[in-house]
């Protein structure tokens, strides 16, 4: 109760929140419903902050649940991602639906192209074993540029953080590249076999 009453204050997303999502629902942990309550509410946060500006969102073109197949990952096998739409889909939510891979993502699409934000949490055993189920880093995933850091904490005031780091309309290099091929590139880029390293 004491824990629900500080999400309140602190404008962080409660595990009620994330009950509706999902046939699964069920079968995972606290921790993993509360990654998507949290990436839902994240999403609300960025499309609060960019649609302030000049940057014209359109929906983001993603299926509700997709594959990407990253030469990084061990075995070289998919990964498999489920997306969380908000305001019509146009920020998402992505998170490998295993919640194994320690990144999550949220994902806009400007009219320069898409912007990829996102948010590494502690790996899966260390969650399984007791350790905090909440981020410890944000960052500007793409387009890229120098000085990429979101400071986290508080999260209120989060969104309007990720817009200081994202570059203005008028000065962002536009990109025909599309929200799931940026990602792939992201996860062989950036992301080691288990996803345990990605900071």
């Amino acid at each position: 109760m004491a824990a629900a009453a500080v999400a309140l204050l602190l404008g962080t997303p409660t595990i009620a929140e994330a009950q509706e999502g999902g046939a699964d629902q069920a079968e995972r942990s606290e921790c993993d419903r509360f990654i998507e309550a949290y990436l839902r509410s994240s999403a609300r946060k960025v499309h609060r902050a960019l649609g302030r500006g000049d940057y014209n969102l359109s929906p983001v073109d993603l299926d509700d649940v997709f594959q990407i197949s990253a030469k990084a990952t061990e075995g070289s096998q998919s990964l498999e991602f489920e997306t969380f739409r908000e305001h019509d889909g146009r920020v998402v939510g992505v998170a490998d639906r295993s919640r194994e891979w320690v990144k999550t993502y949220i994902i806009a699409h400007a009219q320069f192209g898409p912007i990829v934000i996102s948010q590494t949490w502690q790996p899966r055993h260390l969650r399984d074993a007791g350790q905090a189920c909440e981020p410890i880093y944000s960052n500007v995933e793409w387009p890229p540029l120098p000085g990429s850091t979101v400071d986290i904490e508080p999260f209120d005031f989060w969104g309007v953080r990720v817009v200081w780091r994202v570059p203005w309309p008028e000065s962002a290099k536009s990109t025909e590249q599309s929200a799931e091929e940026v990602l792939k590139q992201l996860l062989q880029e950036n992301q080691d076999g288990d996803g345990e390293s990605a900071q």
